[in-house]
């Protein structure tokens, strides 16, 4: 599926309009983009967020405190959000929560 770059109206997605709607928790991630060598990420949410917004200022908080370029938001798809930094690429992925307790 190709990546759709949008405006930051556009990159907000309520996904309580829709009618099957569920929970959905949102984690940030920064990794470098042209280096084999690293596995991981660079930084990651230790909390996930409520909102997808919350999560896309963390990676831009982040941003800023490593001193890069402004993010360019792009959706890949319905749950994940692509930032593009020189150097970098950040992440902002939905989860859905568990649907019972386990017991």
């Amino acid at each position: 599926m190709p990546v759709q770059e949008d405006t930051m109206a556009d990159v907000v997605i309520d996904l309580e309009l829709d009618d099957g709607w569920e929970p959905r928790v949102w984690c940030a991630m920064i990794y470098v983009a042209d280096s084999r060598d690293v596995a991981g990420a660079v930084r990651r949410s230790k909390r996930l967020h409520w909102k997808q917004e919350d999560a896309r200022r963390e990676v831009e908080r982040w941003v800023t405190e490593m001193g890069l370029a402004s993010v360019r938001w792009q959706i890949a798809d319905d749950e994940t959000l692509v930032g593009r930094i020189p150097g970098y690429f950040a992440v902002v992925k939905g989860l859905l929560l568990p649907k019972e307790e386990r017991g």
